[in-house]
């Protein structure tokens, strides 16, 4: 079980990372992240904790923005 500050606080600087990566200019990018329920969320896999659902939006609209995007979980 997952505690909301801290899923919420890890989804925060998924999207802060991946908005930095587009204000510099990357056109590609490849996420690595050891939460699963992050990674599934943003990829779509799962429903949404609703905690989360605007934040993963906003990451899913950057997104959006690369030519090329890798998703993966890692332990």
């Amino acid at each position: 079980m997952f505690h909301a500050p801290i899923l919420v606080s890890e989804v925060t600087t998924l999207r802060d990372g991946i908005q930095a990566a587009k204000d510099v200019g990357a056109r590609s990018i490849h996420v690595e992240g050891d939460n699963r329920m992050v990674i599934r969320a943003v990829k779509g896999d799962i429903h949404t904790p609703w905690r989360i659902q605007m934040l993963v939006r906003d990451i899913q609209n950057i997104l959006q923005c690369f030519t090329s995007v890798t998703i993966s979980h890692v332990f």
